[in-house]
């Protein structure tokens, strides 16, 4: 008859093993949707990128990373823009630290037909299955005193990020000056395998 103590460390041995495997093996998760409409008022065109920014654990196994979508106007007796741009991207990983974000950063033509930047947004993916509808709040950066205001606004240069991602961050945000900038509604459908398997529901 085995000792208790024998016993204790059998059950000790497997619980690493389980956990072991757990570790080793890959969580996928694959999200697809769409960027659908834009609501900013004041603004009657429009065009967005899209980055995805996730954990060091994290692999992309199937889509783009980053897209770039088409102008799109405002269209008469309308408040919204219309954008329909898909978005389809699978994921794999081992744990869900750093679990994928979703940048937007909006583009459009002033009156000069000049780029300009319209806001930045960022959400996490969903961590539940299923249909999401999210709005996204836009933001961008101001400028730092109204001489450099009106250089901007004669130029066509406002302030922008240098790297989009930044707003995925923590780090160093709040040295910015931001001020709200019309929102945009996503859609997403998520799929996950294995989340009960790694300890999580």
């Amino acid at each position: 008859m085995a000792s208790p103590s024998a016993t204790a460390d059998d059950a000790v041995a497997k619980a690493l093993e389980r956990l072991r495997q757990r570790k080793a093996e890959n969580l996928p998760v694959i999200c697809s949707g769409e960027v659908e409409r834009v609501h900013y008022p004041g603004i009657t065109n429009v065009y967005c990128r899209y980055a995805i920014t996730y954990g060091v654990d994290w692999r992309v196994l199937h889509g783009a990373e980053n897209g770039l979508s088409q102008i799109a106007y405002l269209a008469s007796n309308e408040d919204e823009i219309l954008l329909n741009f898909p978005i389809d991207v699978s994921f794999k990983s081992t744990n869900p630290f750093g679990w994928p974000r979703l940048v937007l950063s909006l583009y459009g033509l002033d009156a000069l037909g000049r780029d300009v930047v319209r806001g930045y947004g960022s959400i996490t993916f969903p961590v539940t299955p299923g249909c999401s509808i999210r709005e996204v709040p836009l933001f961008r950066p101001m400028s730092s005193s109204r001489m450099q205001q009106f250089i901007a606004w004669l130029t066509g240069s406002p302030p922008e990020y240098f790297d989009s991602k930044f707003v995925a961050q923590s780090d160093c945000r709040e040295v910015t000056r931001v001020t709200s900038a019309g929102k945009v509604r996503v859609v997403l459908n998520v799929a996950t395998h294995g989340m009960k398997h790694h300890g999580y529901t």
